[in-house]
């Protein structure tokens, strides 16, 4: 849900100039956040990074949030190569491991080139702000959407799938990808391992997406009760001796 913004905080039309100049501090707070915290920045460092005045920063921005919301529209922008992989034709007749792991790599990409900045919208989303909540939505709804399609169009031979149980496992499943993709990159390594991490999610993914996956699914059905066992020779020769002491 990017913005395209045509005018500066004080209403005037944004020329190439103007473009140019916004684009500066933006890309100078992305170089800041790669040594300091979100909550550390400041107007005045991310003006003097990009080499202005830090009047020249409050005529494109009106806050140091300004400009980490304006980074995570943009950064939302860069999923556009994970949707083309969901868009392209999977394997229909087993799990698709190649195409899952493409997706969960682009997916991840994103959050590794922005990971400062979309870590801190996640927590705005968390802590209430409607604006990085929009943000945030605009990067997880259209996967929820496509994956959620995948999953009712493989499970179209079974009646007892409706679109809401397909929607409801997109959820789940592209909210832990979310969530691991969102973690500390060096945590992760040293513990389970990225690589590790991704590979366990896209065989997630590629399992349920697959018609082969889902048409062994038996949700809702009970086992059938079990016949009881015919008696075993042991059984059955303590019997016949037991009728003989009777005799």
């Amino acid at each position: 849900m990017s913005q395209t913004i045509t005018t500066n905080k004080q209403g005037q039309e944004l020329g190439r100039k103007g473009h140019n100049s916004r684009l500066r501090l933006m890309e100078a707070a992305e170089r800041l956040l790669r040594t300091q915290s979100p909550v550390t920045l400041t107007a005045v460092s991310i003006a003097k990074e990009a080499k202005m005045s830090s009047a020249a920063f409050y005529l494109y921005f009106e806050d140091v949030r300004n400009v980490l919301l304006a980074l995570s529209e943009a950064a939302a922008t860069e999923m556009a190569e994970a949707h083309q992989i969901l868009q392209q034709p999977w394997d229909a007749k087993e799990p698709d491991f190649r195409h899952a792991f493409d997706l969960v790599s682009a997916f991840y990409r994103v959050y590794e080139r922005h990971s400062s900045v979309l870590r801190y919208c996640n927590l705005e989303a968390d802590r209430g702000d409607v604006r990085f909540e929009q943000v945030r939505l605009s990067i997880v709804v259209p996967f929820f959407e496509q994956v959620a399609e995948r999953i009712y169009a493989a499970s179209a031979k079974d009646a007892r799938r409706s679109r809401g149980d397909a929607y409801a496992e997109a959820i789940v499943l592209v909210s832990a990808m979310e969530r691991s993709a969102s973690s500390d990159p060096k945590k992760v390594q040293s513990t389970i391992g990225t690589k590790r991490l991704q590979e366990a999610t896209a065989r997630l993914l590629a399992w349920r997406l697959s018609p082969s996956a889902a048409h062994s699914m038996s949700l809702g059905t009970a086992d059938p009760p079990a016949k009881p066992a015919k008696p075993g020779p042991a059984k059955a020769t303590r019997k016949k001796a037991k009728a003989v002491r009777a005799g």
